[in-house]
């Protein structure tokens, strides 16, 4: 396409900016001030409202008005902002001025002026609200759309201490180089007859790349400017709604045309090291007001956040607990203290036990030595009262109240975590703690009580030396048993993480997803056996872009069929072709599959698709409607077994040394795990990688209400009270606590 055509469509989109009034409610303080430039000779309108020391510097676009500012027309910023703790600072006038000083006088269809406006936002306007408001002029913010998007860049770049947040919201962010300086002459002369080469002279003029941020993001990343860039994809949606065709059309195309410097800005910003940027490249999006207002709305937790205002420290880190010493109860005093061993001493209580040899007065009573075993002991069982050993307590009130000290049991057979402070306790150790420990500790007792625990071969032997072999026997017993309990609970763990059975759900949740779903006969039943357990998605291409789903369904004379569970055609139609394992993965290996065994654990998709070649670009010879199936279809899968985007697996990263394969041919898997993740919505409970960077993306840029959030990749209750707490203050999120679609789009989670 030309570039007169080009600037036709550039001129007629910025025409169709819509003007429909939505100036802020009545009551606002909003002044409108005459603020002297001696650079340009005149006075300048400015459009203001405090509301704090700090300020948002908030720049028109290429038709600016003379009467009043275009976020004031076409936006109620002023109401957005309102008793935010940052004032709006909005400069009136500038028609195709890009923010900038010209060489010349600006001469124009109306005459000429003088536009110095460098010179007034950075040295003349921040002194005289200085004076006259309170304004710090360092510390501050810049927006700037269209026109201004570059200017904002611009002067954030070229003055770091006044503006330390910056955003552009469908600038030109490469005004110097190719086709862009004529665009840029054609849309100035259209909007108001003004020459390109008064302001920054010929385009070979070092002015040209000063005033280009594509040129100096080098700059603008070493400074740690915080930015907000948005470009939107050229796709119209709700927010042109009454927008008449020629417009949406014009609009939509220099979005299209502008998205693609916002991304290599976006690219040459991360080669430079830049950290603390945020792009927002949404697929729908067209050059108008609607979405610039959505995005300054969107923006606004961030910017507050940069400016240190409107919003909360973050909480303290909780205290640490101090360890409370154990509770010296009656049960304890009479129980004895710490012998030189550091072991409780176990002498009873007076108290009164049925079977430990003595009553309440201390005298001799017949010994209740209830049952021998299999070795011929008497363990001695008390049936009520109280008896005190080692701090077990065995009366039924105390017990329940946990009054006992240290090795209170807290549930029937379970030993109480408590450790003595003069006698440490390993957790967890089988000698001391647990049923085997309680045994031991009745058996001491029994003893020293009265019981008869005499075995019969070795009652000469003493003590010790009779007990000792079958302690080490039972300490080594209940190692190994421990070992293999952990073991069993392990596999448990694993395999409660994935879906175990056959996919008979995959028609339903296809559907779901809006997807075109045809079942092919017999799916339900067709299947080289069942599978085991279900961890993923492994994406292959036939090879062939009119192979069809019978084919996969029947296979190959060497292969017998299926060879997938799914089928997706280059229209996007999605076939369910089996719902028991596939021949479709073959030897290999991967770090969440066992080797050689996928097909037993993976839904195998297969695209009818060439796949180009093993080092195709990404999506060539890919259909929109194919692709768009693929990441619906992983998606539902995906969200259906709880597993995100990391279960999608490429055929070519499992079988790829085994095999040589290396389908899905020109498809980059990394980037489908992206596109995929913003389709898989996070929510509490779920562990993965997309958790992990959810978390570092509220710690980084939500530091007030998400400072403190670690980043695990465990979605826990202070993840889920962080992404509440964003949603609460994103208008038009649902505060529900769950990262969807909508949530991960605000919060930059995709895209880009």
């Amino acid at each position: 396409m030309g570039a007169a055509v080009l600037a036709v469509l550039m001129a007629a989109a910025l025409g169709a900016a819509p003007n429909a009034p939505a100036y802020s409610r009545d009551g606002l303080p909003i002044e409108t001030l005459e603020v002297p430039s001696p650079a340009m000779g005149r006075n300048i309108r400015v459009q203001f409202q405090g509301g704090g020391p700090h300020s948002v510097y908030l720049l028109d676009g290429l038709r600016a008005q003379e009467d009043a500012n275009g976020w004031d027309i076409n936006t109620a910023a002023f109401e957005w902002f309102y008793e935010s703790g940052v004032s709006v600072v909005m400069p009136v006038g500038g028609q195709s001025s890009f923010y900038a000083d010209w060489y010349q006088p600006a001469a124009n269809n109306s005459g000429a002026v003088t536009y110095k406006w460098e010179t007034f936002l950075t040295q003349e306007l921040p002194a005289w609200l200085a004076a006259n408001r309170g304004q710090d002029p360092r510390g501050n913010a810049v927006v700037g759309l269209s026109m201004s998007g570059g200017a904002a860049l611009n002067l954030a770049t070229w003055y770091p201490t006044q503006f330390i947040f910056a955003s552009s919201l469908s600038g030109y962010l490469n005004p110097s180089a190719g086709l862009w300086p004529t665009l840029i002459g054609f849309a100035m002369r259209d909007a108001g007859g003004f020459n390109p080469q008064h302001m920054w002279g010929p385009t070979s003029d070092v002015a040209w790349r000063r005033n280009d941020p594509m040129v100096n993001v080098g700059r603008l990343a070493a400074n740690g400017t915080a930015l907000w860039i948005y470009c939107g994809g050229g796709v119209a949606s709700e927010l042109d709604t009454g927008h008449d065709f020629g417009g949406n059309f014009s609009a939509g195309y220099l979005e299209n045309i502008t998205l693609s410097t916002n991304k290599e800005f976006q690219q040459k910003y991360l080669a430079a090291g830049g950290h603390n940027a945020v792009f927002n490249f949404p697929p729908k999006g067209t050059h108008s007001w609607g979405y610039w207002g959505a995005q300054l709305q969107a923006m606004k937790p961030d910017l507050l956040r940069v400016l240190g205002v409107g919003v909360a420290p973050p909480p303290p880190p909780p205290p640490a607990l101090p360890v409370p010493a154990p509770r010296r109860t009656a049960t304890a005093r009479a129980a004895g203290s710490l012998t030189p061993r550091g072991r409780i001493d176990e002498r009873p209580s007076n108290r009164g036990c049925r079977g430990c040899g003595r009553d309440r007065s201390g005298r001799a009573v017949r010994l209740s030595r209830g049952h021998p075993t299999r070795r011929g002991r008497r363990p001695h069982r008390p049936r009520q009262g109280r008896h005190h050993v080692g701090g077990v307590h065995h009366h039924p009130r105390r017990a329940a109240d946990h009054t006992a000290g240290p090795g209170t049991p807290d549930a029937p057979g379970l030993q109480q975590r408590l450790a003595h402070p003069s006698r440490p306790r390993i957790l967890g150790d089988h000698r001391r703690d647990g049923p085997v420990a309680d045994r031991r500790r009745l058996h001491r007792r029994s003893l020293r009580c009265g019981s008869v625990r005499v075995h019969p071969r070795r009652a000469g032997a003493p003590r010790r030396q009779r007990c000792a072999p079958r302690r080490r026997r039972r300490r080594h017993l209940h190692r190994a048993r421990g070992r293999t309990r952990a073991r069993r609970l392990t596999r448990r763990v694993r395999q409660i993480a994935a879906w175990t059975g056959d996919p008979v759900w995959l028609a339903d949740v296809l559907r779901a997803e809006g997807l075109t779903v045809v079942e092919h006969p017999g799916w339900l039943h067709r299947g080289h056996g069942d599978f085991r357990d279900i961890r993923g998605v492994m994406v292959h291409h036939t090879g062939a872009d009119h192979a069809t789903a019978a084919s996969i369904a029947d296979g190959r004379p060497e292969l017998p069929g299926p060879l997938a569970q799914v089928h997706i055609a280059l229209d996007g139609t999605v076939t369910t072709v089996a719902a028991g394992v596939a021949w479709h993965a073959g030897a290999g290996s991967h770090p969440d599959l066992p080797t050689d065994r996928a097909n037993w654990h993976t839904i195998g998709v297969e695209c009818a698709n060439s796949g180009t070649g093993p080092t195709a670009p990404h999506r060539a010879n890919w259909p929109d409607a194919q692709y768009a199936a693929l990441v619906g279809t992983c998606a539902a899968v995906s969200r259906r077994l709880g597993v995100g985007a990391a279960g999608i697996v490429g055929h070519r990263e499992y079988a790829g040394r085994a095999q040589g394969k290396w389908d899905p041919g020109a498809i980059d898997v990394d980037l489908l795990r992206r596109d995929v993740a913003a389709c898989v919505p996070l929510a509490p409970g779920c562990r993965s990688e997309h958790v992990r960077r959810l978390q570092r993306r509220l710690r980084d840029a939500y530091r007030g209400y998400a400072g403190h959030l670690a980043v695990d990749g465990s979605y826990g209750p202070q993840t889920e009270a962080a992404v509440r707490e964003f949603q609460l203050r994103t208008p038009g999120l649902r505060a529900d606590g769950v990262v969807g679609p909508a949530t991960a789009v605000a919060l930059r989670l995709a895209g880009g």
